[in-house]
């Protein structure tokens, strides 16, 4: 007496599940990422100041104190003061903050976020050049929140 047996598959309904789960996941990190990344382009600088006419010319470089900045505004003159090697870049004209952007692509089995600028010094920034030291800001916003990172991922597959 033979018995049949019919099986039934849920591999795809479960890998769709968790694929969904993991892109709202990818989503949250990224967003993160992207948040901590513009904060930290978002602040003032504390290396040298470099002022510049009100055409936006680079006039001449000074360190200076306070002092001799409200001279420099006094004069008509604005300027920017540059963060420390090492640090994240400071905020001048706030381009560099405006065009970090974060995205969220699925592939055939991977799910992939990427925070990052579009803007061509963007890259010089993080990684410094043989005339710059690096200014890193998107590095340090993964390692700052890896942690967090984790937990997401962790809550989203339970």
């Amino acid at each position: 007496m033979a018995v049949d047996y019919k099986i039934k598959w849920y591999g795809k309904i479960i890998f769709n599940k968790a694929t969904e789960a993991n892109v709202r996941a990818m989503k949250k990190a990224a967003l993160l990422v992207e948040g901590y990344a513009k904060e930290s382009v978002s602040k003032q600088g504390t290396g040298r100041f470099y002022a510049r006419s009100k055409k936006g010319k680079k006039i001449r470089i000074a360190i200076t104190t306070g002092e001799t900045d409200r001279r420099f505004k006094k004069r008509g003159q604005t300027g920017h003061r540059a963060s420390v090697p090492g640090k994240p870049p400071a905020l001048d004209f706030g381009n560099l903050m405006n065009s970090i952007q974060s995205r969220v692509t699925v592939g055939a089995a991977v799910v992939k976020g990427e925070v990052g600028s579009d803007i061509d010094y963007a890259l010089y920034l993080e990684v410094g050049t043989h005339n710059m030291k690096a200014r890193p800001y998107l590095r340090p916003a993964v390692t700052a929140n890896k942690r967090k990172i984790n937990k997401i991922f962790r809550d989203s597959n339970r």
